[in-house]
Protein backbone atom coordinates (compact mmCIF):
# COMPACT_ATOMS: atom_id res chain seq x y z
CA UNK A 1 0.00 0.00 0.00
CA UNK A 2 2.89 2.53 1.03
CA UNK A 3 4.22 1.20 -2.57
CA UNK A 4 1.72 2.17 -4.33
CA UNK A 5 1.70 5.71 -2.91
CA UNK A 6 5.19 6.20 -3.10
CA UNK A 7 4.78 5.23 -7.17
CA UNK A 8 1.77 7.93 -6.99
CA UNK A 9 4.08 10.83 -5.61
CA UNK A 10 6.74 9.70 -8.61
CA UNK A 11 4.00 9.68 -11.32
CA UNK A 12 3.52 13.48 -9.94
CA UNK A 13 6.74 14.63 -9.65
CA UNK A 14 7.40 13.08 -13.23
CA UNK A 15 4.03 14.78 -14.39
CA UNK A 16 5.48 17.99 -12.99
CA UNK A 17 9.06 17.63 -14.99
CA UNK A 18 7.44 16.91 -18.31
CA UNK A 19 6.99 13.09 -18.57
CA UNK A 20 5.02 12.19 -21.55
CA UNK A 21 1.00 11.63 -20.84
CA UNK A 22 1.39 7.95 -22.09
CA UNK A 23 4.19 7.45 -19.72
CA UNK A 24 2.08 8.72 -16.76
CA UNK A 25 -1.23 6.64 -17.62
CA UNK A 26 0.81 3.25 -18.07
CA UNK A 27 2.21 4.27 -14.54
CA UNK A 28 -0.92 5.38 -13.12
CA UNK A 29 -2.62 1.99 -14.55
CA UNK A 30 -0.04 0.22 -12.72
CA UNK A 31 -0.63 1.88 -9.31
CA UNK A 32 -4.12 0.94 -9.47
CA UNK A 33 -2.96 -2.66 -9.89
CA UNK A 34 -1.05 -2.17 -7.16
CA UNK A 35 -3.63 -1.11 -4.72
CA UNK A 36 -6.23 -3.81 -6.22
CA UNK A 37 -3.70 -6.34 -5.10
CA UNK A 38 -2.70 -5.20 -2.42
CA UNK A 39 -6.48 -5.18 -0.96
CA UNK A 40 -6.81 -8.50 -2.71
CA UNK A 41 -3.64 -9.52 -0.23
CA UNK A 42 -5.52 -7.75 2.54
CA UNK A 43 -8.47 -9.78 2.52
CA UNK A 44 -6.72 -12.85 2.54
CA UNK A 45 -4.96 -12.23 5.20
CA UNK A 46 -7.63 -11.34 7.30
CA UNK A 47 -9.33 -14.71 5.88
CA UNK A 48 -6.35 -16.41 6.72
CA UNK A 49 -6.14 -15.15 10.17
CA UNK A 50 -10.02 -15.91 11.13
CA UNK A 51 -9.05 -19.57 10.09
CA UNK A 52 -5.44 -19.76 12.23
CA UNK A 53 -8.05 -18.26 15.17
CA UNK A 54 -10.59 -20.93 14.66
CA UNK A 55 -7.91 -23.63 14.09
CA UNK A 56 -6.06 -23.04 17.11
CA UNK A 57 -9.40 -22.80 19.31
CA UNK A 58 -10.44 -26.05 17.96
CA UNK A 59 -6.67 -27.35 19.06
CA UNK A 60 -7.20 -26.17 22.37
CA UNK A 61 -10.65 -28.02 23.15
CA UNK A 62 -9.17 -31.10 21.82
CA UNK A 63 -6.31 -30.38 24.22
CA UNK A 64 -8.74 -30.11 27.14
CA UNK A 65 -10.44 -32.80 25.78
CA UNK A 66 -7.78 -35.05 25.84
CA UNK A 67 -6.62 -34.06 29.05
CA UNK A 68 -9.64 -34.32 30.51
CA UNK A 69 -10.31 -38.14 29.55
CA UNK A 70 -6.46 -38.87 30.14
CA UNK A 71 -7.47 -37.69 34.11
CA UNK A 72 -10.47 -39.80 33.82
CA UNK A 73 -8.27 -42.95 32.55
CA UNK A 74 -5.89 -42.16 35.62
CA UNK A 75 -9.09 -42.38 38.31
CA UNK A 76 -10.00 -45.35 36.50
CA UNK A 77 -6.46 -46.97 37.49
CA UNK A 78 -6.25 -45.31 40.96
CA UNK A 79 -9.60 -47.02 41.50
CA UNK A 80 -8.78 -50.27 39.83
CA UNK A 81 -5.80 -50.60 42.33
CA UNK A 82 -7.19 -49.34 45.52
CA UNK A 83 -9.84 -52.40 44.57
CA UNK A 84 -7.51 -54.80 43.79
CA UNK A 85 -5.51 -53.81 47.12
CA UNK A 86 -8.93 -54.15 49.36
CA UNK A 87 -8.98 -57.68 47.99
CA UNK A 88 -5.96 -58.79 48.22
CA UNK A 89 -5.99 -57.52 52.31
CA UNK A 90 -9.15 -58.68 52.82
CA UNK A 91 -7.63 -62.58 51.36
CA UNK A 92 -4.56 -61.39 54.07
CA UNK A 93 -7.42 -61.06 56.81
CA UNK A 94 -9.43 -63.80 55.65
CA UNK A 95 -5.75 -66.21 55.93
CA UNK A 96 -5.28 -64.70 59.50
CA UNK A 97 -8.51 -65.16 61.34
CA UNK A 98 -8.93 -68.82 59.93
CA UNK A 99 -5.08 -69.35 61.73
CA UNK A 100 -6.44 -68.01 65.00
CA UNK A 101 -9.88 -69.33 65.02
CA UNK A 102 -9.29 -73.12 65.89
CA UNK A 103 -12.61 -74.09 64.82
CA UNK A 104 -13.03 -72.69 61.26
CA UNK A 105 -12.65 -75.33 58.49
CA UNK A 106 -12.00 -78.23 60.79
CA UNK A 107 -15.87 -79.21 61.33
CA UNK A 108 -16.78 -83.23 60.75
CA UNK A 109 -18.07 -83.66 57.23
Amino acid sequence: MDYAKDYENQIMEGAKTGTSVAFIQDANAFREKLLLSSAEISNQIKGLSVNSEQALKVAMQAKLRSQGLGKLVAKAHLEARKKLARAELAQLEDGYMARFNRNSGTENA
